[in-house]
């Protein structure tokens, strides 16, 4: 029943009895640090207007190729998203207003459910709080077939955010402008590819290793194979066809 937005809707539900004032989401594979659900708290508790707070995300299973390439990623994803007026936390990992949550619930309908609930709330008028003073940790996918797969699924449901572009235009431009941005220049990612050839010296400083470098290579797998799965999932939705969830494996499945 609509994959993971039923089953936080049911478990919304059973919560509903208890009156909570938050409601913290997380994942399997979420590693949030200790401070995580506090610094978070503290922060919805200044912020009357935002509906969610979390913090940035780093990959934990920096393990192989793949997941060493997407754990660079996540570095510029982490930078984007401090800049961003529309901010959108994958899974709607954080802790956000349980009267909010309770009242909108998910779309069961969507492939992103977190994308749409984002953008509903923004619509609203309310905001996303990043919090800087906590992290989280989460998976990476363990191979380019999962990483084109998981990136489709969320191209698709991209796709079908712009049924909100009407609500969108009465925001201030520059969370319009953040909101079209992101549902544009992420499907043409191919143009910014010849850009990857600056990207040598950033890694070396962060690192401080040599072998670091063969990710640069990895950032141009990446790339293409977001360009396909951007390509695909533009085919299907304007087919009508509808793309299947697929299972992520976790690090301990693949070393075992």
């Amino acid at each position: 029943r609509g994959k993971r937005g039923g089953a936080i809707n049911e478990a919304i539900k059973k919560l509903e009895k208890f009156s909570p004032d938050y409601i913290a989401i997380f994942d399997v594979d979420t590693r949030p640090e200790r401070n995580f659900i506090l610094e978070c708290i503290k922060a919805l508790e200044k912020c009357k207007e935002c509906y969610i707070a979390s913090s940035k995300r780093y990959i934990a299973n920096g393990i192989n190729f793949v997941s060493e390439t997407v754990e660079v990623e996540y570095y510029l994803l982490n930078f984007l998203l401090s800049k961003s007026s529309f901010k959108q936390f994958n899974g709607l990992i954080g802790v956000l207003r349980a009267d909010v949550l309770m009242k909108e619930r998910l779309s069961e309908e969507v492939i992103t459910e977190d994308a749409d609930f984002a953008t509903r709330m923004h619509a609203a008028g309310m905001r996303a709080l990043l919090v800087t003073s906590t992290k989280l940790y989460e998976d990476a996918p363990m191979s380019w077939k999962e990483l084109f797969e998981q990136r489709k699924r969320w191209y698709y449901g991209g796709l079908q955010l712009w049924r909100y572009r009407f609500r969108m235009k009465k925001l201030k431009f520059k969370v319009r402008l953040w909101w079209y941005l992101t549902l544009s220049l992420t499907y043409i990612i191919f143009l910014f590819s010849p850009l990857l050839i600056l990207a040598p010296p950033p890694i070396l400083l962060h690192y401080k290793k040599i072998s670091k470098l063969k990710v640069v290579f990895g950032l141009f797998i990446h790339s293409f194979i977001l360009q396909i799965a951007a390509a695909s999932a533009f085919v299907d939705f304007i087919s009508g066809k509808k793309v299947k969830w697929g299972k992520i494996r976790r690090a301990s499945e693949v070393v075992s």
